[in-house]
């Protein structure tokens, strides 16, 4: 039995929907599951995107740059639209929403469907939290590096620990994540 929930035709769910061309990038959206596909590992739901809960500036960046897979057993290709040919949320959920909405439709795995917009928020802090630390340590890594000397240059890990302190340690302190182990963590 499959440790989350399964959905039927016609269910609204709440999901993170992802692109292969371009799996950093994650977009938090309210859909509606148009058709499903058993697979052994997990449910695949072809969706019908009702809402994104990302600002407009930052889906005309992205949304329109990542391939998704739009039918089943189909290899992932743009929307095939054009973010200067929208002006604003409304005329793109319209267009999402409109004649030939079919077209439109993104392929989605179970695992990030939700029943809820509160699990959504959760496991989507979780999500971005886990990509922004594997920003963090990349770039600890390369500002630390012998060899560079540029304006970024780090002299080793307890500086870059002070300076991400100064930074972020007030942000941690309503939390229960231990700042001083979690910039151990990133290594």
């Amino acid at each position: 039995m499959p440790a989350h929930r399964l959905f039927d035709k016609g269910n609204k769910v709440w999901g993170i929907v992802t692109a292969q061309n371009r799996p950093e990038i994650h977009l938090p959206v309210k859909c509606m599951i148009m058709d499903t596909r058993w697979d052994p590992v997990n449910p695949k739901y072809m969706v019908k995107i009702l809402r994104f809960y990302d600002n407009f500036t930052f889906i005309k960046q992205h949304f329109f740059e990542m391939n998704f897979s739009k039918q089943f057993g189909q290899r992932a290709r743009l929307m095939g639209l054009k973010a200067d040919d929208f002006e604003n949320m409304e005329q793109l959920l319209d267009r999402l929403h409109g004649a030939n909405a079919e077209r439109y439709y993104v392929q989605m795995d179970s695992v990030m469907c939700f029943v809820n917009l509160n699990t959504l928020r959760d496991r989507f802090q979780k999500l971005q939290l886990y990509m922004i630390s594997k920003n963090l340590k990349q770039i600890r890594q390369s500002t630390t590096r012998q060899l560079y000397k540029g304006p970024m240059r780090i002299d080793g890990n307890s500086e870059y620990k002070a300076r991400m302190k100064r930074a972020w340690g007030d942000t941690f302190e309503d939390t229960d994540i231990d700042f001083d182990k979690y910039l151990d963590s990133l290594g």
